[in-house]
């Protein structure tokens, strides 16, 4: 992976012996690589806010706490992200989010470095600052503006309750 700086790379994966596995074919690769570990989407969200300078997120879709869409909606800038999955069915929707590709574990060796050689065309095509600007105007058009009201059926009708107005619960 020929490039001027240091590789930084963000694994997200419930599993530790897959984030393992990644993480050692990764420093394997190249020894400019520097590679950061969440086993939530809490810790990797924390951890990508730390260090906006990203290159690129390695997420599985299903995780503990959220899905990996959640957390790419949830961050504030977008770096490149593969999906490393079990679940192929959510390629084309990980395709609408800017994703360079989607690999349907488990995958070998072979087709993941093939992924991570995208990264490096895609930021000699693309720089990265350009790609960044992109991936977050193509976020802010699609982030939904926040819910404030709970729908509840009341006989007929369907009631919109402000959450402010919610002093507690109650389910029958």
């Amino acid at each position: 992976l020929p490039r001027k700086h240091t590789l930084k790379i963000l694994v997200i994966d419930d599993h530790a012996l897959v984030r393992e596995g990644l993480c050692q074919v990764l420093k394997g690769l190249d020894e400019g690589v520097e590679v950061l570990q969440a086993g939530t989407c809490t810790q990797g969200f924390a951890i990508a806010n730390d260090h906006p300078d990203l290159d690129l997120v390695l997420l599985d879709y299903h995780l503990p706490d959220m899905t990996g869409f959640e957390i790419l909606q949830a961050l504030d800038y977008h770096p490149m992200v593969i999906f490393t999955t079990a679940y192929a069915e959510y390629a084309v929707q990980a395709f609408e989010v800017f994703s360079v590709d989607y690999l349907v574990k488990p995958f070998d060796d072979q087709r993941f470095k093939k992924a991570i050689d995208k990264i490096s065309q895609f930021q000699h095509l693309v720089p990265v600052p350009y790609y960044a600007k992109m991936a977050t105007m193509f976020f802010e058009a699609q982030r939904k503006p926040k819910q404030t009201t709970l729908a509840v059926k009341s006989g007929q009708k369907i009631l919109l309750i402000d959450y402010e107005d919610i002093t507690h619960l109650k389910a029958d």
